[in-house]
C-alpha cells in the first residue's frame, strides 16, 4: 500500500511503499496522478530502476516525446544529462553545456512553449 506524505504545505510530496520495477494497477495509477495534481512535485526515493522501466512507468501518465537532434540520447524517450566526460571523469563546462547547466538550476517546466505541452 502506498503513502503520499507533504513536504511542504504547499508543493511537494513523497511516495512511500511503491516498487516503480514492475506495473502498476489502475488504482495505484489513479493516486499518483490525484496526488501530482495536489501537489506538483512528486518524490520516489531509492528507487534502481532502468531505463525502460523509467519509460514504463512515465507512459502510464502520456505520451513521452522524443529527444530532439544534437542531445545525447536523441531520438529515444530520454535524455542523457551528464557532467562527465567518455572517461568517466569531470568535465568542465563549457559552449552549450554551460548555458544548459545554468538554465537547469532554475526552475522550469520543459516543453511548456509547444502546442501540446509535455503534460497537458
Amino acid at each position: 500500500m502506498i503513502r503520499i506524505t507533504p513536504l511542504h504545505p504547499l508543493f511537494g510530496a513523497e511516495v512511500v511503499g511503491l516498487d516503480l520495477t514492475y506495473a502498476q494497477g489502475p488504482e495505484t495509477l489513479s493516486k499518483i496522478t490525484e496526488a501530482f495534481a495536489d501537489y506538483s512535485v512528486l518524490v520516489f526515493r531509492d528507487q534502481e530502476i532502468t531505463d525502460s522501466q523509467q519509460i514504463a512507468f512515465s507512459e502510464c501518465f502520456g505520451a513521452l516525446e522524443t529527444t530532439k537532434a544534437g542531445t545525447p540520447g536523441s531520438g529515444s524517450k530520454l535524455i542523457t544529462l551528464t557532467n562527465t566526460g567518455p572517461d568517466g571523469e569531470i568535465e568542465a563546462p563549457r559552449g552549450r553545456q554551460l548555458l544548459n547547466n545554468k538554465a537547469n538550476q532554475h526552475w522550469h517546466t520543459d516543453s511548456s512553449f509547444k502546442p501540446v505541452p509535455a503534460r497537458p
